[in-house]
């Protein structure tokens, strides 16, 4: 089940470099560039499609989760649950490829 083409153009991001100005130097900007990479492909490979569309839909493009959760006849705990669960697979995957540390292990 896709998202329709209009709910999608009433929820689009504006438009823009994706760095806020005056946010450091070329090298930090590189280094996000590589993580955010890196987050694109564990979103590919590590969620199911449905969690990836719900994920794409409610954090990347920005639509409402009242909205998204019409379009796809779910309810609200359904679409909160299925966030949740591509959350936590991707930070998984952020701790597996060294990106943050294990829950638990930071310092305080």
């Amino acid at each position: 089940m896709a998202i329709s083409p209009r709910l999608r153009s009433r929820w689009t991001p504006g438009s823009g470099s994706g760095f806020p100005a005056g946010s450091g130097s070329i090298a930090r900007h590189a280094e996000s560039a590589g993580i955010l990479a890196e987050v694109r492909g564990m979103v590919d490979d590590e969620l199911t499609v449905h969690q990836r569309r719900v994920f794409v839909a409610i954090v990347v493009d920005g639509i409402p989760l009242d909205a998204l959760a019409a379009e796809l006849g779910l309810r609200r705990n359904a679409i909160y649950k299925v966030i949740f669960d591509a959350r936590r697979k991707i930070r998984w995957a952020l701790v597996a490829n060294g990106y943050l540390e294990e829950p638990g292990l930071e310092q305080r």
